[in-house]
């Protein structure tokens, strides 16, 4: 199927091509999504994992009573917090048509992977929950009626 379409209005034409450049640059999208990721990330530690789809493994039964001595009522990846506040605070690299955002703690390497001795207990997904997506959808939907109000 083959669809054929032919605007002759300048101004149509113009808005058109102007809503082209916006989407060539998603400079002005990435503001909404930075929030959404960081809510992501509080939902992963609020639900150990389970937002992502993974929930974590349990602690060793002799380190979670270590846990338990010194760091009472801590969650898991939660010893003293620096690796929530990092996901909390992403570094932002964004380019138009990228946005990378990156948890800088040494730690999140090894537990996203797992060890020899201690599992994977993946704070990052490797595929968006569909709570996930919808928000994506939403901030999408709203990010272009916001383009399109402005032509």
């Amino acid at each position: 199927m083959e669809i054929h379409l032919e605007v002759d209005d300048a101004d149509a034409l113009r808005k058109l091509k102007r809503l082209g450049l916006f989407f060539s640059d998603l400079r002005s999208f990435w503001p909404l999504v930075i929030p959404l990721f960081i809510g992501w990330m509080r939902q992963q530690f609020e639900t150990e994992g389970a937002y992502g789809g993974e929930a974590w493994a349990p602690l060793s039964s002799g380190y979670g009573l270590w846990k338990s001595v010194h760091y009472p009522g801590k969650p898991i990846l939660q010893l003293e917090g620096e690796l929530r506040q990092a996901a909390s605070r992403p570094e932002r690299r964004v380019t138009p048509r990228t946005l990378t955002l990156t948890i800088r703690d040494p730690k999140i390497g090894y537990h996203q992977k797992g060890t020899g001795t201690m599992p994977a207990r993946p704070l990052v997904f490797d595929r968006l929950p569909a709570a996930a997506q919808r928000d994506l959808q939403l901030a999408g939907e709203q990010y272009v009626r916001s383009l399109l109000s402005r032509l």
